[in-house]
Order: C-alpha cells, then structure tokens, then sequence
C-alpha cells in the first residue's frame, strides 16, 4: 500500500513539474515568433544572399554593390565544360543599371568593367572571354561612365537581377545560355 502512495506522488510532481515549464516554454516561443515576425531577429537579412542562377553560381563571400556604383561578383563556371562568357547584365527592377560592354546587349555603354581580367574594350573587340570548367571568375561592372547606381543608402539592403550570357560548345555547334538570379544583401 506504501508502496503504491509513492508511486502516486512522484508521478503527481512530474506532471506538476512539466506542466508549470511547459507553460513557461511555450511563453518563451510566442515572444521569439513574435520577435522573428516584426524581424527583429531576421538575421539572415543581414548577409548577402542569391537565389536562381543556374549553372554560372555566385561565391557570395566576394560579392557586392559598393556605394561607388561598382558591382564586383566571383562567381564559379559550374557548366561542366568550358564557356565563352559573352556578356552580363544587371537590372534594379525592370531597369537596366549598368553592363559589361557594349556588345552585352540593348542599351549598353558601359567602358569601366573587368570580366576575368579582359576590360570592357577587350569583351568588345573580342566578343567575350573564355573561361575554364570549375574556374573561379571575377567580375566587375560600373565604372565612371555607366555607375550600378541603386537608390539604397550605405547598409541598406539592395535587390539586384543579374543575367551571365555565355556559351558551350559541342560537336562544332554554339548553344547560346543565360544563368540569370539575383544577389540581395547590404549596399557596402
């Protein structure tokens, strides 16, 4: 009969026990929900972020929009195979802010970019730039005659489109591809 009485007991105290933190826990989740909602603790906003791109993958740790209106990006050709980088484009919106060269597309006349070391002269004069499978290429576009200018103040956060012209190669046929995504993250 003792026996049974303390069995009772110790069980009547752990529900009483869990009962009275599970309250103070559920509490504790309601305010961080809370807190998340009106992001406050967002703290991936912070970083810079990509989504899209396909097969041409941004290294987001060397990826930015400076206040100077130049956007330096590394990206990474995960093609697979070697790929003539033929121009790149950056939109804020529907508007195009600026471009790698003039043969990039509509409207580009950009002459302060640099794409794996070939200046905005030598991407004309050339048509692009070939780069490697796996290689890690540098990018940098806006210079003093076509800025990246978004109206973002220092710290704020910018959303920026960016479509990578370039093409493969196979069996003496070009096949023309474009790795479109967009980098978000704070104007340096």
């Amino acid at each position: 009969m003792l026996k049974s009485k303390v069995a009772v007991l110790r069980g009547q105290s752990a529900i009483e026990y869990v009962m009275s933190y599970s309250w103070a826990i559920l509490v504790v989740m309601v305010v961080g929900i809370a807190l998340w909602q009106l992001g406050i603790l967002n703290l991936a906003s912070q970083g810079i972020t990509s989504k899209g791109f396909s097969k041409i993958q941004p290294q987001l740790s060397a990826t930015g929009l400076s206040n100077n209106s130049v956007f330096t990006g590394v990206f990474v050709n995960g093609a697979g195979t070697r790929i003539f980088l033929t121009g790149v484009r950056i939109y804020n919106g529907d508007s195009l802010i600026c471009c790698s060269h003039e043969g990039a597309g509509s409207g580009c006349t950009d002459d302060g970019s640099d794409i794996h070391g070939k200046t905005a002269m030598d991407l004309g004069n050339e048509g692009g730039v070939f780069i490697p499978a796996g290689e890690v290429f540098k990018v940098e576009v806006g210079g003093e005659t076509k800025r990246c200018t978004v109206s973002n103040s220092v710290g704020e956060r910018y959303e920026i489109k960016i479509d990578i012209d370039y093409s493969t190669f196979l069996d003496r046929q070009t096949i023309e591809h474009t790795s479109s995504g967009t980098i978000s993250g704070p104007l340096e």
